[in-house]
């Protein structure tokens, strides 16, 4: 019985430390998406609200763009949080692309959720990709947030669960609480 003492010690000892460290309030960089100083590429999208296909533009100012899956939970949750912001109030342009897979089921339920989650954010820019524009951005793993220079090159691609997202909202200084 002694034996498990000592180990849970161990065990209790290595973990604790690590439960009080503080966390990086800097933005994780993600291993999979476009690398820094790529070029952002020519996709096709579809507009949410319009349902008619157009390709993207970047506007003239710095993008931050959330790459989410359609039914992906972490990536609802990501939704979720993001409700806090006030995204008219950044000097950035805020864009939703959402994965819609091939051959998902109940697409249309999981379409609807998706929407509700995005109609609760200050945000115009809402597209749906298919399989090749995820491709051409080289994704992975969703939730992901890349973030794109007014010139078109990726400044860099993040991770973007709910909890890693917030440092790349409060870096701008300004007021971002809706």
């Amino acid at each position: 019985m002694r034996w498990l003492k000592v180990s849970f010690q161990r065990i209790e000892s290595s973990i604790l430390p690590s439960l009080s460290m503080p966390v990086s309030s800097l933005p994780i960089p993600a291993h999979y998406g476009l690398r820094e100083n790529a070029v952002f590429p020519d996709i096709q999208v579809l507009d949410m609200d319009t349902q008619q296909p157009t390709a993207f533009e970047l506007n003239l100012r710095e993008s931050v763009v959330l790459i989410t899956l359609l039914g992906c939970q972490s990536c609802e949750q990501t939704l979720k949080q993001m409700k806090i912001y006030n995204f008219n109030a950044f000097e950035f342009d805020m864009v939703v692309l959402t994965f819609l897979y091939p051959g998902v089921y109940y697409a249309e339920d999981k379409i609807a959720r998706h929407n509700a989650f995005l109609k609760a954010l200050s945000i115009s820019k809402k597209f749906i990709v298919l399989e090749e524009a995820i491709n051409q951005l080289e994704i992975t793993s969703f939730p992901t947030l890349m973030r794109i220079s007014p010139d078109g090159k990726v400044i860099g691609t993040y991770l973007a669960d709910a909890h890693q997202i917030a440092p790349h909202f409060q870096s701008s200084g300004i007021d971002i609480a809706s």
